[in-house]
């Protein structure tokens, strides 16, 4: 079963949550924008082979520290204070959307700290002919249907969606809303920060991957990411969008887990 803990990183400067589960070579999954759940099931396919570190960012869930935050380079020095924190020298690491921006960012300036590399439909680079869609201008219906292959399947339904109890709604509001604020120091209103100046330094064996029908980070910032990294291959997962993760679980973690070998 998995674990949380609340771990203070720098003096007290932040505190954050940890969730861990599984034995072995440490895989530091880095979240996307979103109010975290407390796990997620396909990283119980990876506790079966792996030590999972899923950690809350700064800003997120009970996470505290997002104001000492202002770039990604910020967000860099963070994660190796907490993995020394953890006392993990070195990690396998998977990030997904704006963690895979983190993630990206983590392997191009701290090289010695990742194992391989796995980034899930990251952010981070721009094409200016042919923008990504502002995910603070589209509406929640909208935003569904760019994230699912099936925006009526009963995992686009239920992912986001307000709790049944009353008495868990404005917790739930004050979540979503401290998520989507985070989210814009790296984000709003497109998501360059540099990084297309660092990318060259990534040295870890990289595997993307992508969901066919991705309407929110298209499959051409695939090739971008793929042309960008020099040790890199990009597997695309069937009937799935930004979230091939929660749409196809199993084919997420076969092709992730036959890379990290």
């Amino acid at each position: 079963m998995p674990t949380q803990r609340q771990v203070s990183v720098r003096r007290g400067m932040f505190e954050t949550t940890v969730n861990e589960g599984g034995q072995g070579t440490p895989l530091l999954y880095l979240h996307n924008l979103a109010a975290p759940p407390d796990w997620y099931p396909f990283l119980d396919l990876f506790a079966e082979r792996y030590r999972v570190i899923y950690p809350w960012h700064p800003g997120f869930g009970s996470s505290r520290g997002i104001e000492y935050i202002d770039d990604p380079i910020d967000i860099v020095v963070y994660y190796n204070d907490l993995l020394d924190e953890l006392g993990i020298e070195r990690a396998h690491v998977v990030g997904h959307e704006l963690g895979g921006m983190f993630a990206a960012e983590l392997a191009a300036l701290s090289p010695d700290r990742v194992n391989k590399l796995v980034l899930a439909a990251p952010y981070g680079l721009w094409l200016e002919d042919h923008p990504a869609p502002d995910r603070y201008a589209t509406p929640f219906r909208t935003l569904r249907e760019m994230q699912f292959f099936d925006p009526t399947s009963e995992v686009a339904t239920s992912y986001g969606a307000r709790p049944a109890d009353p008495s868990q709604t404005e917790e739930f509001t004050i979540q979503a809303n401290r998520a989507l604020a985070t989210g814009s120091r790296f984000l709003w209103h497109f998501p360059d920060r540099g990084l297309n100046k660092r990318i060259h330094r990534i040295k870890a064996p990289t595997l993307l991957v992508w969901g066919e029908k991705d309407g929110l980070i298209p499959l051409i910032y695939a090739r971008a990411f793929e042309a960008a990294i020099p040790q890199s291959d990009l597997v695309i997962i069937e009937r799935a969008a930004n979230l091939p993760m929660l749409e196809q679980p199993q084919a997420f973690v076969d092709a992730v887990s036959r890379f990290l070998g």
